[in-house]
């Protein structure tokens, strides 16, 4: 069975000579700019809904999974200590 692949798998920015192609473990792509060489650092949650979340993934999937089985916005709410806003955002 072949590997999933995961965010952050391949270089995001399109201006990369690398754009597509997979990435090394170190997340970090060199790009050739104008004055030289600039160093772009990509999160491996960029395109996903974790992206610029400050609620760690876990807690994340899990009120999820409360939404899948059913549960009300304002159940999963009050057991996640989580606003109703935020879990629907």
């Amino acid at each position: 069975m072949s590997k999933l692949v995961q965010p952050g798998d391949f270089c995001p920015n399109p201006e990369c000579a690398d754009y597509g192609k997979p990435q090394t473990a170190a997340q970090r792509t060199t790009t050739l700019s104008m004055s030289g060489l600039s160093h772009h650092t990509f999160t491996a949650t960029k395109g996903t809904m974790f992206y610029r979340r400050q609620t760690p993934a876990p807690e994340i999937i899990k009120a999820l999974a409360q939404l899948a089985e059913g549960n009300r916005i304002s159940s999963v709410s009050r057991t996640t200590g989580h606003k109703e806003d935020t879990l629907l955002d």
